[in-house]
């Protein structure tokens, strides 16, 4: 988990206030984005799960956490999909 740390310290030491992937707003998202496939599997999710904005964005910060942890330079589907499935779990867990 620290080693997820100090690299997302990097990826945002020139970004005012922002320190993690969860800092991460407006034109820092586009630092952070998953690749085409990942960002086809979020269109898609987003479109039948009824995301909004935020939400949206909420999925890109986990998705790149998830990837961070497990030491990958970018952000694939299989984070996509991961970050998802907690989103899913979430929701149906408040019900």
């Amino acid at each position: 988990m620290s080693e997820a740390r100090s690299v997302q310290a990097a990826r945002f030491a020139n970004a005012p206030g922002a320190y993690t992937n969860a800092d991460a707003q407006g034109g820092m998202l586009e630092t952070i984005m998953p690749d085409a496939a990942g960002k086809a599997l979020l269109t898609r999710a987003a479109d039948r799960l009824g995301l909004s904005a935020r939400g949206y964005h909420r999925v890109i910060r986990v998705a790149r956490t998830i990837a961070d942890l497990e030491g990958s330079d970018g952000v694939s589907g299989p984070h996509v999909a991961e970050a998802l499935s907690y989103r899913l779990a979430f929701a149906s867990s408040e019900d």
